[in-house]
């Protein structure tokens, strides 16, 4: 009998013993490391014991020896397998019965974790700069890993509509795709309120889907940004029209009006378009100002302008 057709049996027999659909998987990744075209009768120790040390296919670690837990996995899952096969009658002897000579334990114990102290994550915390782009943004990342134990990948995951308030609660898919539901600390719970407050402003409207913890402010756009301020044009016309997005500012940075009348060492980039729509970058408050008119008449300065000028 080959290694395929016998290793179907196994996997489908009850009397193999497994129970779950994870342990079928475990052993089904690790038969197939078996040439599944020979016959389960030309097996040696020494091969099943070569194939258990093989290097890591994929991964981080690809190329690699095996982690000693790993090697003891393969080979309780080949004396599994070789075992039933012996039961069944289908080999005459079990090439895997004195492999536990051989891989006799897991392997060395789990590494001692050196979490950090409460002053150590209260330091953390301090080093956030709240004033700057990111640093509200920064802030909910850190606190929800620290209070709420979220994994990177489902912090990068996380959704508005997967938070209730009412409960303060967040409900997500975990690991193994469980669906897993934790409760939002006090403090976090503050902070996490005046973020969802700042993403509504940002977007007009209350968010739902929109991702809580959006992409950095890159460095690349940062810089291109700094350059074109540094590059900046003098504005050399009067505007009989004060109302405007482009009558307030005193020069020009790409597409950008720049160096805006009574906002003196604000970091605000103005794009003005000519059908009433204007979009005010307030960098120092982290946010997007936009105006939509029917008619360009309409008057930008007191709708935006005073409004930053007065840091509202």
């Amino acid at each position: 009998m080959q290694v395929h057709e016998a290793s179907l049996k196994f996997l489908n027999d009850p009397k193999s013993g497994l129970k779950t659909e994870g342990s079928k998987k475990n052993y089904r990744s690790d038969l197939m490391k078996l040439s599944q075209e020979r016959d389960i009768n030309s097996f040696t120790e020494q091969e099943l014991l070569d194939t258990c040390f093989l290097p890591v296919s994929k991964g981080p670690r690809e190329g690699q020896r095996p982690a000693d837990s790993t090697v003891y996995a393969r080979s309780k899952n080949f004396q599994g397998f070789f075992s039933y096969c012996h039961f069944m009658g289908w080999i005459k002897e079990d090439p895997t019965r004195h492999m536990k000579r051989h891989i006799s334990g897991r392997g060395k114990p789990v590494i001692k974790h050196n979490w950090l102290t409460e002053d150590e994550v209260m330091r953390v915390l301090a080093s956030v700069d709240m004033d700057s782009l990111d640093g509200p943004r920064d802030n909910i990342f850190l606190r929800l890993g620290f209070t709420a134990g979220l994994r990177i990948s489902e912090l990068a995951n996380l959704r508005w509509s997967d938070i209730s308030f009412d409960r303060r609660e967040i409900s997500l898919v975990g690991k193994g795709g469980k669906i897993a539901v934790v409760s939002i600390s006090k403090n976090t719970f503050g902070y996490l309120h005046d973020w969802h407050g700042q993403a509504a402003v940002a977007i007009g409207r209350r968010p739902h889907d929109e991702m809580v913890l959006p992409r950095k402010f890159s460095v690349s756009e940062g810089k291109y940004l700094k350059s074109l301020y540094e590059r900046k044009i003098t504005k050399h016309r009067d505007y009989r029209d004060k109302n405007h997005a482009f009558s307030v500012s005193k020069s020009y940075g790409g597409f950008f009006h720049l160096d805006q009348s009574g906002l003196k060492n604000r970091n605000v980039f103005i794009m003005d378009g000519h059908g009433g729509q204007t979009y005010t970058i307030d960098f120092d408050k982290g946010r997007i100002v936009a105006t939509m008119a029917i008619h360009r008449d309409f008057n930008w300065k007191k709708i935006a302008h005073s409004v930053i000028k007065k840091g509202k």
